[in-house]
């Protein structure tokens, strides 16, 4: 009996605790019109719902930006979204009641009021111009807060420019966080003004750094000449996994990397660096009668994995690359399985048995090759 009192007084007191915390008036927010800020950006929120009226759709971005400046303080808080007190204490409730109408809001409470500060900023747009040092903070951070990544977004140039000046600040921590805000281009008015500190990068002794702003530049597509120039450079970079982003950047630009040919092609007969550029040109597949032959030369080379990915490289270029057949027949008779296996998918990519074998069987056998994946041998 006193065992069963005691439970009923210790749940009653964990109850009244949590309904103190969900009453508990916080910090009064700045108002319009009787609603505070976190309600016009509810209400902003909803606004493709089709439950508001076509006043309202309007009234709300018109009160966040009457509050102006004096909303920054809120949306700061709020996107950086941390648990409050009452929802630290729903996670300790029995998972039934965790699930309740009552409680389920709960969890989600915090991530909710984030993307409402984020939706916030963007309303706001030069008038929060004096939050973007804190929300760079904020992104380049020990642990980066996504939703003030999707902040500064939303402020387009502003905070592009912001972001590109941390990048290439002596001692700025994280950056790594800063490029993969700068490589969400959709949202920046003019991403071509992130090329010359992305070029800048390309030079940095942390290899990380400079691998991922390879890629920043390959995704946001064909920049200016400086950048191409910054790429084939990095071709001969002494890291191999720089070398390799170089040649899937670049491959990223497709036809705006044509001026890249002459330096791939030389690469080719440069044990040091054939090999990613025998991927490159295969994933370019720009310039078949120029490359192909080049390609089909370099089959001679001594290494087996610079081999190998001139075999790929040949399969990607399909029927076109007919005239290496011969050279990928003998690359297949090679005493190394993985090098047969390589050979034979790049035989079968070519569609080789149409040439100069109408037969496909006839070919097969000619050449003793097995039959194409998802056959099965008779």
């Amino acid at each position: 009996m006193r065992r069963r009192r005691f439970l009923v007084i210790l749940f009653g007191c964990i109850f009244v605790g949590i309904g103190g915390w969900l009453v508990w008036p916080g910090p009064e927010e700045p108002k319009y019109k009787g609603r505070a800020l976190s309600e016009w950006l509810q209400l902003y929120q909803k606004r493709t719902t089709g439950d508001l009226s076509v006043s309202e759709i309007d009234d709300a971005p018109d009160a966040v930006r009457h509050i102006g400046a004096n909303a920054l303080p809120y949306l700061l808080k709020w996107v950086q979204p941390r648990p409050t007190s009452a929802e630290l204490a729903v996670q300790y409730l029995p998972e039934r009641l965790r699930e309740s109408v009552i409680f389920r809001g709960f969890s989600e409470r915090s991530d909710v009021r984030a993307e409402a500060a984020v939706s916030g900023f963007a309303i706001l747009g030069p008038a929060a111009r004096p939050a973007i040092p804190e929300l760079v903070g904020l992104v380049t951070s020990a642990a980066p807060y996504p939703f003030a990544r999707e902040a500064l977004e939303g402020l387009g140039g502003d905070g592009l420019s912001a972001l590109l000046a941390a990048l290439v600040r002596p001692g700025q921590s994280n950056r790594l966080s800063i490029l993969q805000c700068v490589d969400s281009r959709s949202t920046w008015p003019d991403p071509a003004a992130a090329f010359p500190p992305l070029i800048q990068c390309l030079d940095d002794p942390d290899r990380a750094i400079a691998v991922e702003a390879i890629r920043v530049i390959g995704r946001l597509g064909h920049g200016p000449d400086p950048a191409l120039c910054a790429l084939i450079k990095s071709l001969h970079h002494e890291d191999p996994l720089v070398r390799r982003a170089a040649g899937t950047a670049l491959v990223d630009w497709r036809t705006a990397a044509r001026p890249a040919l002459p330096c791939l092609l030389r690469d080719l007969k440069n044990p040091r660096f054939a090999s990613a550029a025998a991927e490159a040109l295969g994933d370019l597949e720009l310039e078949p009668q120029r490359v192909i032959p080049a390609l089909t030369r370099a089959l001679q080379n001594s290494d087996p994995i610079v081999r190998a990915a001139i075999a790929r490289a040949l399969g990607k270029f399909g029927e076109q690359a007919r005239t290496a057949v011969p050279f990928l027949l003998e690359l297949y008779n090679d005493p190394d399985d993985s090098m047969q296996r390589t050979a034979l998918e790049a035989l079968y990519a070519i569609r080789a048995m149409s040439f100069p074998f109408p037969d496909s069987e006839m070919f097969r056998r000619r050449y003793g090759l097995p039959p194409p994946p998802g056959r099965i041998n008779e």
